[in-house]
């Protein structure tokens, strides 16, 4: 008999004591992972396409709307994608106290939570999808070569983390995994 545990408990390499509970990928979780990220990826990918017409054009006319449509790319990533990505993903944060002891943190609460660990908690759920890479760089936009801008935002430089069973805590470096 092999018993299947839904989530993964995963110690924060950010914030020393956090701990995420993240819901382990099934097909069913995959379809609608996939199903709520169509609209935003949809408006993601609308806004690439206008930013490929503003390729090699350097008036400022073209700079203003290329600017616009990088902080609109910016909000869907940051809010949207992000939103569904942690509601998705993390049953719960253990762990984080926000401004006094008695306020723990919740998962519809992080956008309260430090930047580093909401960018961990992206990555760790990425890296947790089961999906390609291509699939989870459907997020990015594509960067136009008349700029020195980078576009890519979905970069995450938080570490990488592994899952394991659901009934021990871990980390995401090797050298410090409980047994």
């Amino acid at each position: 008999m092999y018993l299947f545990k839904t989530s993964t408990v995963i110690e924060s390499l950010v914030c020393p004591g956090v701990s995420f509970t993240v819901r382990k990928m099934t097909e069913d979780r995959r379809d609608s992972l996939r199903l709520q990220l169509a609209v935003p990826l949809g408006k993601m990918e609308m806004l690439g396409e206008e930013l490929r017409t503003l390729q090699g054009r350097t008036d400022a006319e073209s700079n203003a709307r290329r600017g616009a449509l990088l902080a609109q790319s910016s909000e869907i990533e940051n809010g949207e994608l992000a939103s569904i990505k942690i509601k998705w993903g993390l049953l719960a944060i253990k762990g984080l106290c926000i401004d006094t002891e008695e306020n723990v943190a919740t998962v519809d609460e992080w956008k309260k939570w430090p930047s580093d660990l909401v960018m961990e908690a992206i990555h760790i759920i990425n890296s947790s999808t089961g999906l390609s890479t291509e699939e989870i760089k459907n997020s990015e936009l594509p960067s136009t070569p008349s700029s020195s801008e980078s576009v890519a935002t979905n970069d995450l430089t938080a570490p990488s983390a592994s899952a394991s069973d659901s009934t021990k805590p871990e980390t995401a470096d090797p050298s410090t995994q409980q047994t």
